[in-house]
């Protein structure tokens, strides 16, 4: 496929994504669930993408305020690091990586692409620890790169300027690939989970930065891809409640195991997952040998569904060390400990006030009601 041929099938994606339809249910990410805000710790600074909105708002160091950096033209995403705003934007029927250089300029870097190669464009790309090294994601469409296929890729700066495919990301599943190529006639990319593996979507639209790694989420599952900075394949694979892998191969719907998961001032990452017994308790069950007709058919029905509400579960990962920890006694005092009722579940968001203060419910730390609400219980 040559790389008009590519262009015209992005830009009919692009219409759709901007007013919430994503084409591939396999890649679908949260639905019906408000968007957790998007945490970056620099230097101490905060700053913050919240919903989908393209504007990103960061922490002033001299008066305390948040300024904000207005997407450009044509922006898919938003990302900072190090004192740097950047964005994925498209524009006369190519894709860029800006940097933001002042109020409403950005210099402009173009991809490269290999149509012969590689299929695929980041949707968020991200500076890494090492010079003229980036870090792309697109969980919509993915990445294709010699046969292979991946959510995640290492793109790195030419001396031209321009920012090339350099390697994807494996992301597995004991020893299963998460992701596999298919032709690339397809309307929606050529990228699919793996069937094995299906009741690892929905998956957090983008990844978790914390300094010298990212972090790739599978909200449903509560699975956790940690893939230092320069690194094709993820140091560590967290299963959070250690989930049954009928479930994961989807074969019976269950509930998202992550409820919030947010990088911390510190470089940890503070998650909130519901009580591993809710989970457990609907994994598939074998039907008893002398069910009646009536008994089989409320079996086929569905899921049995917990006799109550889960606690909710606070943990801290250092992601450095690989080390999980239960929050317990050091649980912020504002963390609530369990979901009032179903509905609160697609409500549930939480995020940190720049003193790293912990803000439950989620309200913008700018905002006169921000500052640390008292959750109740």
């Amino acid at each position: 496929m040559d790389q008009e041929h590519f262009l015209v099938k992005v830009r009919r994606f692009l219409p759709l994504l901007a007013a919430g339809q994503i084409l591939s249910a396999q890649m679908m990410l949260l639905p019906n669930k408000r968007p957790q805000p998007e945490l970056f710790w620099d230097d101490n600074r905060l700053s913050i993408l919240d919903g989908h909105d393209l504007r990103l708002l960061t922490e002033n160091p001299l008066n305390g305020r948040f300024d904000a950096i207005e997407a450009p033209p044509g922006c898919l995403g938003l990302s900072f690091w190090r004192g740097n705003a950047a964005a994925m934007r498209m524009a006369d029927k190519q894709f860029f990586f800006s940097e933001w250089i002042g109020p409403g300029k950005w210099f402009d870097h173009p991809i490269a692409f290999n149509p012969s190669r590689e299929w695929g464009v980041p949707f968020r790309m991200y500076e890494s620890e090492y010079p003229d090294s980036f870090f792309g994601i697109n969980l919509d469409a993915g990445f294709v790169k010699d046969g292979e296929a991946s959510c995640c890729a290492w793109y790195r700066k030419r001396e031209d300027g321009k920012l090339q495919l350099e390697s994807l990301v494996n992301l597995a599943w004991e020893e299963k690939p998460l992701f596999l190529g298919s032709s690339t006639d397809r309307k929606t990319g050529p990228v699919e989970i793996s069937p094995p593996l299906k009741g690892l979507v929905p998956f957090l639209d983008h990844p978790i930065r914390v300094p010298g790694a990212f972090i790739v989420v599978s909200w449903r599952a509560g699975i956790l891809w940690v893939i230092r900075d320069g690194m094709d394949s993820p140091s560590q694979v967290i299963d959070l409640i250690g989930i049954d892998r009928s479930l994961i191969r989807g074969e019976s719907p269950f509930p998202s195991v992550i409820l919030g998961i947010q990088p911390k001032k510190d470089g940890k990452v503070l998650i909130a997952h519901r009580d591993p017994k809710a989970i457990r308790a609907l994994s598939p069950r074998p039907p008893a040998k002398a069910a009646s007709n009536d008994e089989s058919s409320a079996l086929a029905g569905g899921p049995p569904q917990p006799p109550e509400f889960p606690r909710i579960v606070w943990k801290v990962l250092d992601p450095m060390r690989g080390t999980l920890e239960d929050c317990g006694e050091s649980m912020p005092a504002n963390a609530p400990k369990s979901l009032p009722s179903e509905e609160a579940q697609w409500l549930f968001r939480f995020g940190f006030d720049p003193q790293g203060r912990l803000v439950y419910p989620w309200r913008h730390p700018a905002s006169p009601q921000g500052r640390g609400t008292e959750a109740q219980e």
